[in-house]
């Protein structure tokens, strides 16, 4: 039997010397595990906002194109309510060169 006679104190420091290095491998493990759960909270919540933004986007499209068809619905009445006074500028000038009545 090989049993070791007297003061192991050697062994006892080289087996602290690993418990310590562990334990420093386990802090430093644990301060990467939270600095990567605030990364994915971080993450989603930038997630969260990229997915609003576009939504405020596409509402804000959506009103632009309801303005567009509003301002083309107007420049068509402008339109036919120029027509509408040329024509009738144009028949007045008519009678009055032909001496029709005005």
């Amino acid at each position: 039997v090989n049993a070791s006679q007297g003061d192991n104190k050697e062994e006892l420091e080289e087996a602290q010397r690993r418990l310590d290095a562990v334990q420093a491998a386990f802090e430093a493990a644990a301060q990467r595990a939270k600095e990567a759960a605030a990364a994915v909270q971080e993450a989603k919540q930038r997630e969260a906002e990229a997915h609003a933004a576009a939504d405020l986007a596409k509402q804000r499209e959506a009103e632009s194109h309801a303005a567009k068809a509003e301002l083309e619905a107007a420049l068509a009445e402008l339109k036919a309510q120029e027509d509408a006074y040329n024509n009738k500028t144009q028949e007045l000038k008519q009678k009055s060169e032909e001496g029709g009545v005005v």
